[in-house]
């Protein structure tokens, strides 16, 4: 083990270089970028060059190349000028102010179980005065209302998990999914029971999805590559009548896409 850590020191640095780049979607990117190499330092806010103010820790780089840099969740299609967008796995917000920058007259549901990072959330809404056209449900979701466990603390790792510590409300996202115009699922394995649930059919919605191997039903060996989760999020979504684009694929078994209806 003590002979890995330093490779895996290595690994991390080079992956944070390459980040590094998506902090020149903010205004002084100079004052972000020391945290965005290091990954240290808890949330601060730093000015959008579109305008709205986030919220951003050092580990949050990631989330600002996949959503801003990388644009991995763009739709297909074309959105209306006032589109209704549900984001399930909000985290502290990057995909929320990324959509309000693409569609400033857009809706937004944003549903974020983790106290730590709803907190944050609930202050980039603030201190935009988003009120009007955020809003924020502290609650996990799936395909029946109810309660779960919950592991937080963990940023956006924090994940279901039956050993967890915290218990969260649960709402059933389906009547939800089948009223907007695009829906983003990132909920670190809770997408499986969305996916799953039979008023799939009835969602009319773009949905661009990040799946993971954690919780995907049949998932084989953890320790070895497993194309199952990309397999069954394109099986159940194509039964569902999607078509479907792949954006990213990990070579460990989760990756993102995007479906739609023709």
């Amino acid at each position: 083990m003590l002979a890995r850590t330093p490779l895996k020191r290595v690994y991390v640095a080079v992956r944070r270089i390459g980040y590094a780049g998506a902090a020149r979607h903010l205004q002084l990117p100079w004052r972000y970028l020391p945290y965005a190499l290091t990954g240290t330092q808890g949330p601060r806010p730093y000015r959008l060059r579109s305008g709205h103010t986030l919220l951003l820790g050092g580990r949050d780089v990631e989330g600002l190349t996949e959503i801003f840099e990388r644009r991995t969740y763009e739709p297909v299609l074309p959105l209306p000028p006032r589109p209704r967008i549900l984001d399930l796995g909000a985290n502290v917000g990057l995909f929320t102010a990324w959509a309000l920058q693409e569609w400033p007259q857009a809706r937004v549901t944003a549903f974020e179980p983790d106290p730590e990072n709803m907190r944050v959330l609930r202050r980039f809404v603030a201190t935009n005065g988003l009120e009007h056209q955020v809003k924020l449900v502290e609650a996990a979701v799936g395909s029946q209302d109810g309660t779960v466990n919950f592991k937080a603390g963990l940023g956006s790792g924090s994940a279901l998990s039956d050993d967890g510590a915290l218990t969260v409300p649960k709402q059933d996202a389906q009547p939800l999914m089948a009223e907007a115009d695009l829906v983003k699922i990132d909920i670190e394995g809770g997408e499986w029971e969305l996916l799953r649930d039979p008023r799939l059919h009835n969602v009319r919605a773009q949905i661009v999805l990040e799946y993971h191997r954690y919780l995907c039903p049949g998932r084989g060996d953890p320790l070895r590559p497993d194309p199952r989760p990309r397999h069954l999020a394109h099986e159940t979504l194509r039964e569902a009548g999607f078509s479907i684009r792949d954006v990213e694929q990990r070579w460990w078994g989760h990756g993102t896409l995007v479906g739609w209806r023709s």
